[in-house]
């Protein structure tokens, strides 16, 4: 298996479990993601911050394409390289690298094609 393929199965598994295990309380932005600008009017569903990295899930109105836009030209424009770009059945992944750590952000498409699920991963080495 390809490291990419790795990679992006490996986070979507952690995703998958995190999700499974999510409480319906109030959900407060980690510490390791406050840099990491969330997409206008996103609804946090989950967040969990962890020794290494940290997750966030969201819902938010908008299509895949406007939301890796987003985020291609806000990271850029804050240092971070495009290290990595996929779409898989109907999951947009984008990952960006700078000095030790590295974002990954999904996005799901939801039935009705007008939300999205918004995954937020950011891993520091």
């Amino acid at each position: 298996m390809k490291r990419g393929n790795f990679a992006f199965a490996a986070v979507w598994a952690v995703i998958i479990l995190f999700g499974l295990s999510c409480a319906t309380w109030a959900v407060d932005v980690p510490a390791k993601l406050k840099d990491i600008p969330l997409y206008q009017g996103a609804k946090i569903e989950q967040a969990m911050d962890m020794q290494n990295h940290a997750m966030l899930t969201a819902k938010v109105n908008a299509t895949p394409d406007a939301i890796v836009s987003f985020y291609k030209t806000a990271m850029e424009g804050k240092g971070w390289k495009t290290f990595f770009q996929a779409e898989q059945e109907g999951v947009k992944m984008i990952q960006f690298q700078k000095g030790d750590q590295m974002l990954q952000v999904g996005i799901q498409t939801e039935k009705d094609e007008k939300e999205s699920t918004l995954n937020l991963v950011v891993t520091t080495k």
